[in-house]
């Protein structure tokens, strides 16, 4: 009979030490990296020159990384806010007219409330509101009939509904990886050339996205 308690009582406090990361009072400090390169080809036609045909291959990386911090405000409820640094470059390479490359640099904040769901306590979902914001900088160096250089400033607004898949390892090791969301987007652009504007632009959309590239997160359970 001990035997069977002993055996009961193992599995109680196993099930408790694996639910024990996402009960209320337990903050979750983390960071994420995110990365994705990627090759294109875009074709244009341009009829006011006798349907000229101009190809370009394409090739684009991305970078991104910054920490995050929540608290479990209830048990598999958790609200928090991250920064981050982001990074791509974009270069296009045309057959007839040369080559363009864009690189931007940007910084980002965002706050969220996510809602847990998990099988045993190590491994399931994770959906809730958020809402970020980002601000970044590019250089477009142009190089065809002449080299020249456009800068642009972006403003970013985005508020939505997240969606990541979550797995806790151990007590207090936690991952996860984004799979997409539902969101509204605001961004405000304008275009500088030798220091004067040349073009403002307002844009929003709504949409839903589905990761296209790879987000992972590394999460220390502490506090309970």
């Amino acid at each position: 009979m001990n035997k069977y308690l002993y055996s009961l009582a193992v599995l109680l406090c196993a099930s408790l030490a694996a639910q024990a990361q996402t009960q209320k009072g337990s903050q979750l400090l983390g960071g994420q990296i995110s990365e994705s390169t990627g090759k294109g080809t875009t074709i244009e036609h341009d009829p006011s020159d006798n349907g000229a045909t101009t190809v370009s291959k394409d090739k684009m990386n991305y970078f991104g990384i910054g920490p995050s911090y929540s608290y479990f405000v209830a048990n598999n409820l958790d609200l928090g806010a991250s920064v981050g640094y982001t990074s791509s470059t974009l270069k296009n390479n045309f057959s007839a007219l040369g080559n363009d490359a864009t690189q931007q640099k940007g910084f980002n904040s965002g706050v969220f409330l996510r809602k847990y769901f998990l099988y045993d306590g190590k491994v399931g979902f994770r959906v809730g509101p958020y809402v970020s914001y980002q601000h970044a900088k590019a250089t477009m160096n142009y190089q065809n009939t002449q080299s020249f250089n456009e800068d642009t400033v972006e403003n970013r607004l985005n508020a939505g509904i997240g969606l990541d898949f979550v797995y806790f390892p151990a007590r207090r090791i936690g991952l996860a990886a984004s799979i997409g969301s539902l969101s509204y987007e605001k961004v405000y652009y304008k275009e500088l050339s030798g220091g004067q504007l040349m073009q403002e632009q307002r844009d929003h959309a709504f949409g839903a996205n589905l990761a296209s590239n790879l987000a992972l997160s590394v999460y220390y359970s502490f506090g309970k």
